[in-house]
């Protein structure tokens, strides 16, 4: 258990086992670490969550600038609903709200040149299992349709490369789930594993995608990475004017592109949609319904879509952590 030490602690510690008893994954940790130390510094005095302790603490972060707001307002509002008997919950006017926010979904040619840009990487001696890790993984990300944090948690033994199977740990709502791999696909991990082990190290364990060292791919490797191999499959256009590619971009082109390939073929996008939303681990069926608003025009002019009974489906769905 995380060690909170201010007057808090008890309600904080409690609400920390309530989330994980349920489910729910630790992202609201490091912002009610930071509740804790602002009490422990500013309100030690304090014990309840009233509204001059929780104004106080969030006034105090936005003027710190340090770390995304949302994620603070969303982490202190659940531990006053959680607490209860009085608890003030700060208002959700309190961040401006932003427009939503539409992935960038590649083309073919697009998603040819990315790869091609991916697979010429070559960093020197700086780190030189990049070029044989990020080639891999990202092909994974792609073909399977994972959460970038999906694939940087895999550890050696979640991949089975002779069936192509790939157990995915505790995702969403901490659940666990099994995908499998194209033959293709998995003979390219079945490839990597040789150059992992003798990089990294042998043993059994560990995780699967490591830099140089040993340690594990962070996201801001993985970020970093794809912005450079995007701006390197792109000469022509200044890196200001490419649309912004993510890491999580490669799941929804997945997702799109599954959609599309069953439109085409005269499929019930109802019935299929469940299958998808059990691979790719939704825990809402809207979220996986979502994408097809965010599909290519040519799917949103084909005659094989019923558009009055899909219309509004998944809409406000928390996609961009689905």
């Amino acid at each position: 258990m995380i060690g909170y030490a201010s007057g808090f602690a008890g309600k904080l510690e409690d609400y920390a086992r309530f989330r994980a008893a349920h489910g729910f994954s630790g992202k609201h940790a490091a912002c009610l670490l930071r509740f804790d130390a602002y009490c422990r510094e500013f309100r030690p005095e304090a014990g309840e969550l009233d509204e001059s302790v929780v104004r106080g603490w969030f006034e105090h972060e936005v003027r710190s600038g340090a770390g995304i707001l949302e994620h603070k307002a969303a982490a202190i509002r659940g531990l006053a609903r959680h607490v209860g008997r009085g608890a003030y919950v700060l208002p959700s006017n309190m961040i401006p709200k932003r427009p939503p926010f539409v992935p960038y979904i590649m083309d073919d040619d697009e998603l040819y040149r990315f790869f091609e840009a991916v697979d010429s990487f070559d960093n020197g001696l700086a780190d030189p299992l990049i070029p044989v890790v990020m080639p891999v993984m990202l092909r994974l990300m792609y073909a399977c349709g994972l959460r970038p944090g999906e694939a940087r948690r895999l550890e050696l033994g979640d991949v089975d490369p002779r069936t192509g199977e790939v157990l995915v740990r505790g995702s969403k709502r901490r659940k666990d789930r099994v995908i499998v791999a194209s033959a293709d696909l998995a003979g390219m991990i079945s490839a990597y594993l040789p150059q992992r082990l003798a990089a990294a190290g042998g043993g059994a364990k560990g995780p699967l995608f490591v830099r140089a060292d040993g340690s594990g791919v962070k996201e801001t490797h993985l970020r970093r990475f794809v912005k450079d191999r995007w701006a390197a499959a792109n000469p022509g256009v200044p890196p200001s004017e490419l649309p912004n590619l993510r890491p999580y971009d490669l799941r929804h082109r997945f997702a799109s592109e599954a959609l599309q390939r069953w439109t085409d073929e005269g499929r019930d996008l109802y019935a299929m949609l469940p299958r998808l939303s059990a691979y790719m681990g939704h825990d809402q069926y809207k979220s996986t319904a979502y994408y097809i608003h965010i599909l290519p025009d040519r799917l949103a002019k084909s005659p094989g879509v019923d558009w009055a009974a899909i219309d509004g489906v998944g809409l406000g769905a928390g996609l961009w952590e689905d």
